[in-house]
């Protein structure tokens, strides 16, 4: 059971997957994160069937793996000295930092989705970037999504 499920994660780590239900495609949820960078890079996800009463109720597991990997250009950097006073760029809110180009966003999720059709619960665990002060190591997620 244990090495099935390292196999599991390992699988999803390297692949990107995702469940078909009729015309509808499960998407991965875009995150907020407390770094800035405009490409995002990774997105690996699946949904599982493997707990009975989740099964039943019609609900999906849920396990991703996001990453979140880029630079900032220096032109559109507000906090460098050549952009201060340009109206056009927008300022950072108090906790966010620039992410470094070498080190990339990643945090895991698991949750569970489709909860009366809409509503999902995922917890998040962040695997870098914890030294930051704004920057809480894990933390839940509430969503309401209605897809057509």
């Amino acid at each position: 059971m244990k090495k099935g499920f390292l196999g599991l994660l390992a699988m999803l780590m390297i692949c990107s997957c995702s469940e078909k239900k009729g015309s509808e495609t499960k998407a991965p949820i875009r995150v907020k994160t407390q770094v800035v960078s405009p490409a995002f890079a990774d997105d690996a996800q699946t949904y599982v069937g493997i707990i009975p009463l989740v099964k039943k109720l019609h609900w999906r597991e849920y396990i991703g793996f996001r990453m979140l990997w880029g630079y900032l250009t220096d032109k559109n950097n507000p906090l460098l000295s050549q952009n201060a006073g340009n109206s056009r760029l927008m300022y950072f809110p108090d906790g966010v930092n620039v992410m470094d180009p070498d080190r990339p966003y990643a945090e895991l999720v698991l949750g569970v989705h489709n909860i009366f059709k809409f509503f999902h619960v995922e917890y998040v665990r962040r695997l870098n970037y914890n030294s930051l002060p704004t920057s809480p190591k894990w933390g839940m997620r509430y969503v309401i999504a209605l897809s057509f």
